[in-house]
């Protein structure tokens, strides 16, 4: 049998797609716009996201193989549902449920201007599923995080617009094996060209401890608003640069529903 290098899966727990604050609405990929949707409507968005992987990036930054032999892959693939609501025209509450795992966040609109805007988001994230949990010494899935960030946005002129996140996260409990703390950075872009809103995100993940852990990914693009209240968000993944982390190719696929 095929063996795959435990260690390095275990590590990729750190950078998993439930690991930062999540749930609220946002305009395009991965940043997290300033301001809540309209007060006393919902965001209900289901999801299906696949990702494929053969090799990692060692300690050096170079790319290795993750099985023995080179005609396997890693095939990742997941379905999450996201919920929003806005309560005031500053705040909003939102969580996300996938299979193993729930977040529930908000976020803060701080200041709003003709082009400008800055918020504040913070969320938690919580491992569940079909389990034998150990109160006394959970093991580093079992625990969950907590995290805080700030939000910029940047309007252009009405087709083109910019979201800046950067997010820390922090864990409920100690462990040996998970990080002091992880940082998030998104950067997004988006433009209107005709009936399509063309995309760009950018994040890079670190993480801080005794393991030196990093990973730059790009996202490309596209959103098609089938009508007022429906759109559909379609992209793609690619990781570029890495440290301690698997190399992941993939895509993703979102449909934005507004109640």
């Amino acid at each position: 049998m095929k063996q795959i290098n435990s260690l390095l899966l275990f590590l990729l727990y750190f950078f998993s797609g439930y690991a930062q604050v999540g749930g609220v609405s946002g305009s395009k990929i991965n940043a997290v716009n300033h301001a809540p949707i309209a007060v006393g409507l919902a965001e209900f968005e289901p999801s299906y996201n696949y990702l494929r992987t053969h090799e990692y990036w060692n300690d050096e930054g170079k790319l290795e193989n993750i099985f023995s032999t080179s005609d396997s892959l890693l095939i990742r693939a997941s379905i999450n549902l996201r919920i929003a609501y806005t309560f005031t025209e500053a705040l909003e509450f939102g969580c996300n449920l996938g299979v193993d795992y729930s977040n529930w966040s908000f976020k803060y609109a701080l200041h709003t201007d003709k082009k400008l805007g800055i918020g504040l988001l913070a969320g938690a994230n919580f491992p569940f599923g079909n389990t034998i949990v150990d109160k006394t010494r959970r093991s580093a899935a079992q625990i969950g995080t907590y995290g805080f960030g700030a939000i910029a946005s940047y309007e252009f002129d009405e087709q083109s617009s910019l979201d800046f996140n950067v997010q820390i996260q922090e864990y409920f409990q100690k462990n040996d094996e998970l990080p002091n703390a992880d940082m998030f950075l998104y950067l997004d872009y988006g433009h209107y060209y005709k009936d399509f809103f063309l995309l760009a995100s950018v994040s890079y993940q670190q993480s801080f401890g005794d393991i030196d852990q990093h990973l730059l990914t790009f996202y490309p693009g596209v959103s098609i608003e089938m009508k007022p209240e429906y759109l559909i968000v379609l992209n793609g993944v690619f990781d570029i640069l890495g440290r301690n982390i698997e190399r992941t190719q993939g895509l993703s696929i979102a449909f934005t529903i507004t109640l």
